[in-house]
């Protein structure tokens, strides 16, 4: 079955997939879901397309997703899916051997909204529902427990509310290498640096610089396993490539570089 002509499995540095599971039931109709299983021996590139009949779920449980749109990355890992709304163009990049799980839906979850683009938890019953979609009986658990358990990501907070830091940390999450300092990230949101800086402690019991530094050491600790360290140390917001190692070894006990090597 073809599903979209627009869509290509292969980019600039993309590998063809070794191997594509299908499983599914009535993906004709409205109730209908397609699950694809993608292996491959490198890096997936879905290249620039779009699917203007289908919504699309994309998640690499122990893997890294990395989509582009609008000029704006968006690096996804670890719980989460990266969910595309039908009529929406996209790229995606999937790092590393770990396989790639494709979900074809002709309904939006309810729980979604006006939802289009963007990471989306995958709760872990979910996550083995999906693991375990290997025939349209078990296709149609996972479906009823997707659209039981996918919701739409938290708005972002107003100005002059609580959740400033959470707002900022959402971003940063996604975009880790964005190099605004607190006192930028302040003036945007319209208050003072001080009162950034408060909520930040307040939420998540750091300062920014110190949330900050730990979320990009975390996501490095995923990109590493597929990327050259010169590559991830750039892509996560450090301008010298020493910088990103010592950080790294005093997080962590080790170099990236033996994480690469594990991988390999």
């Amino acid at each position: 079955m073809t599903i979209s002509s627009a869509v290509s499995l292969r980019g600039p540095g993309g590998a063809d997939p070794t191997r594509l599971d299908e499983f599914g039931f009535g993906i004709g109709t409205p109730e209908g879901m397609l699950v694809l299983r993608y292996s491959s021996g490198g890096t997936l590139s879905f290249g620039h397309c779009r699917e203007d009949f289908l919504h699309q779920l994309f998640w690499c449980p122990d893997g890294v997703l990395i989509s582009s749109r609008d000029g704006h990355e968006i690096h996804v890992a670890g719980g989460e899916a990266l969910w595309v709304c039908r009529a929406t163009s996209h790229d995606i990049r999937a790092l590393g051997r770990a396989p790639v799980y494709r979900i074809c839906l002709r309904q939006q979850p309810s729980g979604l909204g006006e939802f289009r683009y963007g990471a989306v938890a995958i709760p872990k019953e979910l996550g083995g529902a999906i693991v375990g979609a290997r025939d349209p009986e078990a296709v149609r658990r996972a479906r009823a427990l997707l659209f039981a358990t996918l919701r739409a990501p938290e708005p972002p907070a107003e100005a002059g509310g609580r959740g400033y830091a959470a707002t900022v940390a959402r971003h940063l999450s996604y975009d880790p290498g964005d190099p605004s300092s607190l006192e930028q990230w302040a003036t945007r949101m319209h208050i003072s640096a001080k009162t950034l800086q408060r909520d930040f402690i307040a939420t998540f019991g750091v300062p920014f610089s110190q949330w900050r530094t730990t979320t990009r050491l975390e996501l490095a600790r995923d990109l590493v396993r597929h990327e050259p360290v010169a590559a991830v140390s750039a892509r996560v917001g450090y301008r010298s490539t020493s910088a990103f190692i010592a950080a790294f070894r005093r997080r962590f006990g080790h170099t990236p570089a033996r994480d690469h090597r594990v991988a390999q």
